[in-house]
């Protein structure tokens, strides 16, 4: 199996931790006798993170497994190669081959698909194949964005259900947030403030800083995050609320011409490998959290408040009402087919919840995890063409 790139100019410009750019001009020839070259992957997140650590190290394992070698990708952590808001445009240039985009870092550049990743959804096992199967296959204005943007997402993730967690207070009634320091980001900020909190802007690789110098009170995040990124050192109490998953991301963006060049073999491996990544950032989130959970309490004191009746309320009546003030502010912005694209994520939504229902409830066993594995495969990436 090859790669049909023969002749392409690598200009790799590596962004380093002081913000020095050294230009690595590369020229690989891919044909039938290439020479294996390592590929880069670069994300925001730690080393430590699940993401990487487990998730993109087994992806990227069984890449260069299925292509003998040939694509051996190597994971840069800690937005070392390009800063979350620039991976976009490094990838799209051909400067990185592959990486997490978070669509909320360049609104400008992917208003649909921050439009779809704002619909709301509160379990990861059925919001990121809903997000995924509507981008690879059901909204070509989906496509026509990556185009623009010389990329093509392959695996749209989507984070647990998001919590407050907070360095100094609990929170458990909607007075305790009145005037609260939130940060946020995508459609967690507009509910921030509709729950008479203050959304802060701080880029996920500061948020442990603003938490333990005040720059924050509290954050919204998933709950493995405690340990990711080692929250639990400075934040003390977290709130279960359900404040929804986080929709907006791509864990896997690979630049459309490297995409292109593959041979239909090798496409192939990235979205077999896709799908079982995919699979894994669900149900490998689910099991960590509930450890990260126990240790957090057990090992580091912090405290988890439940809350109260008067906060879901509103965290449940806000979310019901903003699909139309989505709509209407997409359509404001030149998104003519909102309310279809809406239309047509809910519909993948309702079909995925079917079918997680039809595994049955959590924790799941080896089999029931197979079955899902297999309806991501079956539904969604064998549905992709590779010609």
């Amino acid at each position: 199996m090859s790669i049909n790139r023969r002749g392409m100019e690598f200009g790799r410009s590596i962004r380093l931790a002081g913000g020095v750019a050294l230009a690595l001009g590369l020229s690989t020839a891919f044909g039938g006798s290439a020479l294996a070259a390592d590929l880069y992957y670069t994300s925001n997140t730690p080393a430590t993170h699940p993401e990487n650590a487990i998730t993109a190290k087994a992806m990227f394992e069984q890449i260069k497994e299925g292509t003998g070698g040939e694509h051996n990708v190597q994971i840069s952590p800690g937005a070392v190669l390009a800063a979350a808001g620039e991976v976009l445009k490094s990838v799209g240039s051909g400067s990185l081959e592959t990486g997490y985009v978070v669509y909320s870092y360049t609104p400008a550049d992917l208003p649909v698909l921050n439009f779809l990743g704002s619909m709301y959804t509160q379990d990861n096992l059925v919001g990121g194949p809903a997000m995924t199967e509507t981008i690879l296959l059901n909204c070509e204005d989906c496509v026509a964005e990556q185009d623009a943007a010389n990329v093509r997402m392959l695996i749209n993730a989507t984070t647990d259900n998001y919590v407050f967690i907070c360095a100094n207070a609990g929170v458990e009634t909607l007075a305790d947030l009145q005037g609260k320091r939130v940060r946020g980001v995508g459609t967690m900020n507009p509910l921030i403030q509709g729950l008479g909190a203050a959304p802060v802007n701080i880029a996920y690789t500061e948020i442990y800083e603003a938490l333990q110098r005040g720059a924050a009170d509290c954050t919204l995040l998933q709950q493995v995050e405690l340990e990711g990124t080692q929250l639990w050192e400075v934040a003390k109490h977290v709130t279960d609320a359900p404040a929804g998953t986080f929709n907006a991301w791509s864990l896997l963006t690979v630049n459309k011409d490297f995409w292109q060049g593959m041979s239909p073999e090798f496409k192939r491996v990235w979205l077999d490998a896709s799908a079982g990544a995919l699979a894994g950032t669900a149900t490998q989130r689910r099991g960590a959290a509930e450890k990260i959970v126990e240790a957090a309490k057990s090992q580091h004191g912090v405290t988890f408040h439940e809350p109260s009746a008067e906060l879901v309320d509103a965290i449940t009546k806000f979310r019901a009402e903003e699909r139309g003030t989505l709509i209407a502010a997409a359509q404001s912005r030149g998104i003519a087919n909102a309310e279809k694209i809406a239309d047509t994520f809910q519909a993948s939504v309702d079909k995925w919840q079917g079918i997680v229902d039809g595994i049955g409830p959590m924790p799941w066993n080896a089999e029931q995890e197979a079955q899902y594995l297999a309806a991501i495969k079956t539904e969604i990436y064998d549905k992709v063409p590779t010609e």
